[in-house]
């Protein structure tokens, strides 16, 4: 489905029916980039993709060659939302707190974290968690959006404030 970076035609058709129901599409272009960049680390690797919301960029991770993934977030609507999309053996979801022990601390090869860390109330806490998360030699990539660059949260239904 993924080639390198770069969607092909079947997963992008499948990113855009994922995220269909999502009001506004202006920040998904941004998000979208990002696991295009994440999508390069994870063939073959386990994978932590935490505050996964709804789940698109979970998918987008299994679909691109992941042995495991495992999304993981503290909204159970997001969850729910999440679990009822079409889905991959390679990919489940579980209710998690990224601010308490992550699940099998040490043994990730790439942890993912894309517009969390703000939403969190201990933001060196999560940090630490992703750390311990990692297995010897583990990857971790972790972003937060310039709130000026899109005036702001904008209320999503699952957005954690």
């Amino acid at each position: 489905m993924l080639n390198g970076t770069v969607l092909d035609p079947p997963a992008e058709a499948e990113f855009v029916e994922r995220l269909a129901s999502i009001d506004d599409l202006s920040e998904h272009g941004d998000h979208l980039a990002r696991y295009r960049f994440s999508v390069q680390f994870v063939q073959g690797a386990r994978v932590l993709d935490l505050c996964c919301g709804i789940g698109y960029g979970s998918f987008l991770m299994a679909a691109a060659g992941a042995k495991e993934v495992r999304g993981l977030d503290v909204s159970e609507d997001a969850l729910n939302a999440a679990k009822g999309q079409p889905t991959l053996p390679n990919l489940r979801f579980d209710y998690g707190d990224v601010c308490a022990t992550l699940p099998e601390p040490g043994t990730w090869d790439f942890v993912n974290c894309f517009e969390g860390v703000e939403h969190v109330p201990d933001p060196a806490k999560l940090l630490e968690n992703i750390y311990a998360a990692l297995k010897p030699g583990g990857l971790a990539v972790v972003s937060t959006p310039n709130a000026d660059a899109y005036g702001g949260h904008s209320g999503k239904p699952f957005h954690i404030s």
